[in-house]
């Protein structure tokens, strides 16, 4: 095994007993496992209550590890529907505060409110559906 350093990435070249010719395969490819292919999308982050901002930091710190990279954060926060905008500014600033890159900010509102009685009682009904079954995993 042949080891270079260069700009502070290890390259390693796997030799091939056959023919002793360097394989196509490096080592740090095989070690990574997950393949190639990283997904592109976007991490969706609800921020229902001032939790001290571990919500909003865990899939920050997730964006910025090697496999996420590819991805934004998309932040859904609680606010009133007369101060929608004033929310979305006041949460996009925080995040600008804490030096937190995200892709949009999306204020939902009457998640304080109680649920109708016709989803009280479609929930009951789902609820009474399942009652006795399991799910296996």
């Amino acid at each position: 095994v042949k080891s270079d350093v260069k700009s502070g990435d290890i390259e390693m070249n796997a030799i091939d007993d056959r023919n002793d010719s360097p394989s196509s395969d490096t080592a740090i490819d095989k070690y990574r496992g997950f393949g190639t292919t990283k997904p592109k999308g976007t991490i969706d982050v609800y921020w229902l209550s001032d939790d001290g901002g571990l919500s909003i930091l865990i899939p920050y710190l997730l964006s910025q590890s090697h496999y996420w990279r590819n991805t934004t954060l998309r932040v859904f926060a609680t606010g009133k529907s007369g101060e929608m905008k004033h929310d979305r500014v006041r949460m996009a600033t925080l995040l600008h505060k804490f030096r937190i890159e995200f892709g949009s900010v999306e204020i939902v509102s009457g998640i304080d409110m109680a649920p109708s009685q016709h989803s009280v009682d479609a929930y009951s009904e789902l609820f009474q559906a399942t009652e006795g079954t399991y799910l296996l995993l």
